[in-house]
């Protein structure tokens, strides 16, 4: 490699789709103010400062984000416990998760309206038009229908993620030539 890095990270593209998606009034107006997600809801949560310093934002952020894909009691602890956040129960953890879902109440009310529109329509569609089809969101054995609602929220959260990250890296390409600049990784 010759030449300068040009670096571009979205800063929580899927937690910004979360907001966006949901409505939910207390996310939009974190990311508006160019606050720190995980810092507030640590704060809402559990107290402290609400900045990236605070005590608990690490733990907040792997709450959030395992949530977010259908984490609950022992996997919600074993992916604290990845995160280096060991010790925690099932219990605990889902007293935690608890802590949150009271902050951010919106956002888990519309992970609920897509697992049930996706069990009337069978699928979900990204913010590209893309559809997820998902066979076994109203199978009659649970595990099955289970992880169907999981991949209902993370096709459209990630999905549409991909559709943004897509589109910006095509605009990169029309815009500078080859001999200029090159995409050399996307994550």
């Amino acid at each position: 490699f010759r030449g300068d890095l040009i670096i571009g990270d979205y800063a929580g593209l899927e937690a910004r789709l979360g907001a966006h998606f949901s409505g939910d009034p207390l996310m939009l107006d974190i990311f508006r103010s160019g606050q720190d997600l995980y810092g507030v809801l640590a704060a809402r949560a559990w107290g402290g400062p609400p900045t990236k310093e605070t005590e608990n934002r690490d733990t907040m952020k792997v709450i959030w984000l395992a949530s977010q894909y259908g984490a609950r009691g022992d996997t919600l602890a074993g992916a604290m416990a990845a995160n280096g956040l060991r010790g925690y129960t099932a219990d605990d953890a889902d007293t935690m998760l608890r802590d949150m879902q009271s902050a951010v109440s919106r956002l888990f009310e519309w992970r609920e309206e897509v697992i049930a529109q996706a069990k009337i329509d069978g699928f979900v569609t990204t913010l590209g038009g893309r559809r997820r089809h998902l066979a076994d969101i109203n199978s009659a054995q649970w595990q099955l229908s289970y992880k169907a609602e999981r991949q209902a929220v993370n096709s459209l959260v990630q999905g549409s993620a991909a559709d943004v990250v897509r589109r910006a890296m095509l605009r990169c390409r029309n815009t500078f030539s080859p001999t200029i600049a090159r995409i050399c990784l996307q994550v």
